[in-house]
């Protein structure tokens, strides 16, 4: 198993939600290059990983699917068992 797998599976352990391999492999190299992190599977990395995921625009990840993918979009309630991030994007208007 490679770095991005083992970080990817130490990741989902922990916060509980999986991520797209594309987004951590350029997140990693992100982190490498920033912070000179020897050890990418340590508690810091995993939080800086995070936080960058929080501030990531999952909508513009390529790969990102998080919802199952047979989920019946003109459904009026929809229940869903297991666990999902979820982004909320809030507009202002003037």
């Amino acid at each position: 198993m490679n770095a991005t797998d083992n970080v990817r599976r130490a990741f989902r352990s922990k916060y509980s939600f999986d991520i797209q391999t594309t987004w951590l492999q350029a997140c990693l190299t992100w982190l490498r290059d920033q912070f000179q992190l020897p050890d990418l599977t340590n508690q810091y990395a995993l939080e800086k990983i995070y936080n960058q995921w929080l501030h990531t625009d999952i909508s513009l990840i390529a790969d990102a699917h998080y919802l199952p993918n047979d989920l019946d979009l003109n459904a009026k309630k929809v229940q869903l068992t297991g666990k999902y991030p979820l982004q909320v994007v809030l507009f202002e208007f003037h």
